[in-house]
């Protein structure tokens, strides 16, 4: 796929080391625009690392703070909530999850209550799993009262999700808050 390569060549007990291809940093300082931008929106500061991601000491900076809160974080997500076990697995629940909230994207409301369309055999082929797991997930958030299902397959979430989602959306959003400022102080304008 060209997204990884080897950086360091292993040998006798001494393992492999890989790293990023440039089309892949490319194409995620691409992906990361779009979250600095809507950031930007609430501290208009964000926008300077916007500018500066062409950087290639700026952009690495930025990974390297945000991969780290990141992986952090992904022990926190609160057990127990229903929300969670549903759809954040890597069964394809947050693939899933996040069609649905693509998908029926509504500025009145969030998350929207619009149906969204799930292309079952699609969505288990980009992550991975069978058809049957995508099921699943649609069959254990509908059951837990997350999702409603309507015609041709398509689901909605539901009031139940409102809660956990805003919470844990909120939460990235302030995630992407703090390493964008972190990044900015590490790497100041030149004057």
């Amino acid at each position: 796929m060209g997204l990884i390569a080897v950086a360091e060549a292993g040998g006798g007990n001494r393992p492999a080391r890989y790293g990023a291809t440039p089309r892949f940093r490319a194409d995620w300082i691409g992906h990361l625009r779009g979250p600095i931008a809507a950031a930007a929106r609430l501290a208009p500061s964000a926008g300077g690392l916007i500018e500066r991601l062409d950087v290639p000491a700026v952009a690495a900076s930025f990974i390297e703070i945000q991969g780290g809160a990141l992986l952090k974080s992904a022990v926190t997500l609160p057990r127990g909530v229903p929300v969670v076990e549903a759809f954040y697995h890597p069964s394809g629940g947050l693939a899933v999850l996040s069609q649905l909230i693509a998908g029926a994207a509504d500025e009145a409301q969030f998350p929207s209550r619009r149906p969204v369309e799930v292309p079952i055999e699609p969505t288990a082929r980009m992550v991975g799993v069978s058809s049957l797991q995508i099921r699943r997930v649609l069959k254990g958030a509908t059951t837990q009262g997350l999702l409603s299902e309507h015609a041709s397959p398509a689901y909605a979430l539901t009031e139940a999700a409102d809660a956990p989602l805003r919470f844990i959306y909120g939460g990235q959003f302030v995630q992407l808050l703090g390493p964008i400022a972190q990044t900015l102080a590490r790497h100041p304008r030149s004057a």
